[in-house]
């Protein structure tokens, strides 16, 4: 169970998240509608939150975005037959099926220009929680 400090922290943080989420709802509504409605505030734990999407919702979201470093991710297209481990591909390291084709898709980082396009907002909602800790606390 959730201390009151901790669902206090829920709270704030959420706040802080959801300008990023509304932020990623709509840069990913511009090219997609089951991708925005994915878009969500996860919370795996006490004091923590997660900003998410895809899932079973929109498994597409994951390719969309892409990597960190901007490379984009391999999804099959055309595939034909069963999904079985098929021939090494030299050029990926991977195995891929016989009968399926893989295209690397360009990606479009909906989450990543939501956050930065956010950022000081975001910054500004955790620095007022510390700074209310540091209150609590006793410093000025």
């Amino acid at each position: 169970m959730a201390t009151p400090d901790q669902v206090i922290l829920a709270q704030r943080l959420r706040e802080a998240c959801k300008p990023v989420e509304d932020a990623a709802r709509a840069s990913s509504a511009r090219w997609s509608r089951r991708v925005p409605l994915s878009v969500r505030l996860n919370a795996p734990g006490p004091g923590r939150i997660q900003i998410v999407a895809g899932g079973v919702r929109a498994p597409q979201a994951y390719t969309f975005e892409g990597r960190a470093d901007g490379r984009p991710i391999a999804h099959p297209v055309y595939g034909h037959g069963p999904r079985v481990r098929g021939p090494l591909d030299p050029a990926t390291g991977r195995y891929n099926p016989p009968g399926w084709t893989w295209e690397k898709q360009t990606p479009r980082p909906f989450m990543r220009e939501a956050i930065d396009a956010n950022i000081d907002r975001v910054v500004e909602i955790v620095a007022k929680v510390v700074d209310d800790w540091a209150k609590e606390m006793g410093y000025r």
